[in-house]
């Protein structure tokens, strides 16, 4: 479905790999709060976002992230965290 953290440490270059490919790019697993995805919304270096809500800063955090992403028609895709074992 997506090509998932071609390269996630550099936001450039992810948005270059955008621009060279039809297959949708998405990141954001290990990116934290959601002025770490500010720069990836505003150069458009993804097709879709998925935080980690245990990383991100929790679910009203993922919340936040998520309504940044919708002001720039960017999809959500949760990621998908094994639970934690006890």
């Amino acid at each position: 479905m997506w090509l998932e953290e071609p390269c996630a440490e550099n936001i450039d270059a992810m948005r270059d790999v955008r621009a060279s490919t039809n297959t949708p790019i998405c990141c954001g697993e290990n990116i934290f709060m959601r002025w770490g995805f500010r720069e990836i919304f505003e150069k458009r270096a993804v097709d879709i976002i998925m935080p980690d809500f245990q990383k991100c800063g929790g679910l009203l955090e993922a919340r936040k992230i998520a309504d940044m992403a919708h002001a720039y028609y960017i999809p959500v895709a949760p990621h998908a965290s094994p639970r934690p074992s006890v």
